[in-house]
């Protein structure tokens, strides 16, 4: 018995080492995987920090330093810093949502932070040349960058705990008077099986219905007859009745306004126009066009009036006179009318015109009718023939009837009046005006201004020249290129060259000299990423800003400067096509 005791003793006290061991286990694999996670956290900060400084960290500072009002010297540092509290917005964000709901993690994302931040840094300054004024601004960047991203995740883990915490305190209050009414159902449940079974026959029929429903057809056949009736009321087609046709809109041009002003600047200094002469059109509503321009550039009149103003605004054009006036409805602007004469008496349109009629030879003055005997014109006083004078030129030898004054009669109730009533029908909308509410279109005639078309052509001088030769080479050119990238943006090229097919680059002129053009590079940038044309030059008549030159060189974009001091064969033809 004493045996026994002593080995069951033993037994337990295996039992409570082996339970020991298996704690001590589980809590070290518990720790080594907790451990696995802040690391691989750890890897994650860094990795993404590692890749938005080397993408943004420079594009960034480049942009917002561009936008800065202060000089060279103080503008670097605040221009690191934005950087840094942009980065570490965008981090945080992006770090919160791949690891919500981990808890003590922050540490190691500072640590993962600061490596990938470390990792940025080093690439960049190797890739350049060592400076003490970079090093400080990536130093503060880094601060920023830290402080913005790790205050940002700790924000947004505790405003996403504040609801569960909510729910579970409601829960914890709601759980006692849950838990009373469970037993209730159950006795509820169990009473109705204690009813005599002779009420259960009685209930069952309510579930053959849908057994039944298939043979009944009258009652179903009642309710249809009886739905079409509020429904059979022909409300629908008096619907597509009660709309009234319109005219389609007009077609939308294919180019944007901007497009349509180069092209036609390109025409006019192509073609050597001088002058722009609008024609009476009487088949249109506008009542005038330009139909050479208009047919070149494949808009209506509308649309070129607005190019026009455009470049009236940027004194490439000007006004030189009044064409012509076209009468037009007040409502709707359209110059599609008819001409309508009728009595200022009674309204009525059968109207008749008498003129008074003078031979000069014998001076005999009377009505028109009075002059015509037997379908011959003959003076009344001296018989002799004479002709109505219909035009400004006499013929010689013949006796001529001048019109000394005229009048209008109504045949519907006799009135007589020196002038009728004159109004117009529009032929768009139909609506009827008088002299009193009609609109004039005025159509003017433009002069183009020499001197502003020889300066285009003049700065254009050096992508003539080198379609030129880029022709002469064996490539296809096009001057003023409107490409499509995949993104259905179209994109305008200044010059666009390719062989057999292929797009080989594409070629920017920047024409005016001075200023900063970080904005027209960055156009650049969207268009070659968008279009994938990895050969891409910039030519500049002048010097172009640093910020824009370093952003240009960080996506690959050749810069060539002073192009019309240097020779273009020799100096600027070789980089463009090796490049």
């Amino acid at each position: 018995m004493a045996i026994a005791v002593r080995f069951i003793r033993k037994l337990k006290i295996l039992i409570s080492l082996k339970d020991l061991h298996l704690i001590v286990c589980s809590g070290v694999t518990r720790q080594v995987s907790s451990l696995n996670r802040m690391l691989g956290f750890m890897g994650l900060s860094l990795m993404l920090s590692f890749a938005s400084w080397i993408v943004g960290g420079e594009f960034f500072r480049i942009v917002i330093s561009s936008v800065l009002p202060f000089e060279e010297p103080l503008r670097a540092y605040p221009s690191y810093a934005f950087t840094g509290l942009i980065l570490g917005a965008m981090n945080a964000l992006i770090l919160y949502k791949l690891v919500s709901g981990s808890k003590g993690i922050l540490a190691f994302m500072a640590l993962g932070a600061v490596a990938g931040w470390g990792g940025a840094f080093a690439l960049t300054i190797f890739a350049s040349i060592f400076d003490v004024s970079v090093v400080l601004g990536w130093a503060l960047g880094l601060a920023t960058f830290i402080l913005i991203m790790l205050g940002l995740v700790r924000l947004l883990a505790i405003e996403a705990m504040r609801p569960q915490l909510q729910r579970e305190r409601g829960q914890i209050v709601q759980l006692p008077p849950q838990t009373k009414p469970q037993p209730a159902p159950a006795i509820t449940a169990q009473e109705p099986s204690a009813q005599p079974p002779a009420q259960q026959p009685e209930e069952a029929p309510p579930t053959p219905p849908p057994t039944s429903a298939a043979t009944p057809q009258p009652p179903p056949t009642a309710l249809a007859e009886a739905k079409p009736s509020p429904a059979a009321p022909a409300t629908i087609p008096p619907l597509t009745t009660i709309i009234p046709p319109t005219p389609p809109p007009p077609s939308e041009p294919t180019q944007s306004i901007d497009e349509l002003e180069e092209v036609l600047v390109e025409i006019i200094a192509e073609e050597g126009i001088t002058e722009l002469i609008p024609l009476p059109n009487n088949t249109s509503p506008e009542g005038g066009s330009y139909p050479e321009i208009e047919s070149k550039l494949g808009v209506d009149t509308t649309t070129l009036l607005k190019v026009v103003k455009r470049l009236m605004d940027k004194n490439y054009v000007r006004l030189s006179g009044v064409e012509f006036k076209k009468v037009a409805c007040p409502h709707c602007q359209s110059a599609l009318n008819v001409l309508n004469l009728s009595c200022r008496a009674c309204g009525s349109t059968n109207i008749g015109r008498q003129r008074i009629l003078q031979h000069e030879a014998c001076g005999y003055l009377g009505p028109e009718d009075s002059f015509t005997v037997g379908g011959r014109t003959i003076c009344p006083r001296c018989g002799s023939g004479v002709k109505i004078l219909r035009g400004p030129l006499e013929e010689e030898h013949e006796q001529i009837l001048k019109v000394h004054s005229s009048f209008f009669i109504c045949y519907n109730c006799n009135e007589v009046s020196p002038d009728p009533h004159i109004s117009f029908r529009c032929l768009t909308c139909g609506l009827d005006y008088d002299l009193s509410g009609f609109e004039f279109k005025t159509f003017y005639r433009y002069a183009i201004n020499p001197e502003m078309i020889s300066g285009l052509q003049e700065q254009k001088r050096p992508i003539r020249l080198i379609a030129e030769e880029l022709k002469r080479l064996g490539f296809e050119v096009q001057i003023g290129a409107r490409i499509t990238g995949a993104s259905k943006v179209r994109h305008k090229v200044d010059l666009l060259y390719s062989r057999l097919g292929q797009t080989r680059g594409a070629v920017f002129l920047f024409s005016d000299r001075g200023g900063m053009k970080i904005h027209d590079v960055m156009k650049i940038i969207v268009m070659k990423a968008d279009t994938r044309i990895d050969s891409v030059k910039i030519l500049c008549l002048g010097q172009l800003d640093n910020d824009s030159k370093r952003l240009a060189e960080l996506y690959n974009i050749l810069v060539i400067e002073n192009i019309a001091s240097k020779e273009l064969a020799t100096d600027v033809m070789p980089r463009i096509v090796s490049a």
